[in-house]
């Protein structure tokens, strides 16, 4: 068919183009593939690189914020610490005055 020798000479054509091609021309393609695949690892490394990074900063970010937290915490509960010990000194001053108080009416009373 004329299809098949259409297809047959395209084929004779490329061959003999392939064939009359500069040995440099090609070593001069296969350099360009090269370099191209190479910037395209060194985009993929940068893309990464950047992930990784921005990964990172989003979990130092998340701790940061946690330990703060945690410190912030930590100083109540401090706060409420002291607030207790003040309120039981407290209670214990008033139990001692309480004693001494009786103590001294019944000191009074026995004169």
């Amino acid at each position: 068919s004329m299809l098949k020798i259409s297809k047959s000479k395209i084929d004779a054509e490329i061959l003999i183009a392939e064939d009359n091609r500069d040995p440099a021309e090609e070593i001069f393609a296969i350099q360009i593939g090269e370099q191209a695949w190479r910037r395209n690892l060194e985009f993929q490394l940068a893309d990464n690189k950047r992930r990784v990074d921005r990964a990172e900063a989003k979990a130092k970010a998340a701790y940061e914020l946690e330990k703060a937290k945690q410190v912030q915490k930590l100083k109540h509960l401090e706060a409420e610490q002291k607030l207790l010990e003040s309120y039981e000194m407290l209670k214990f001053e008033e139990k001692e005055c309480e004693r001494i108080q009786i103590q001294y009416e019944g000191e009074a009373k026995a004169k």
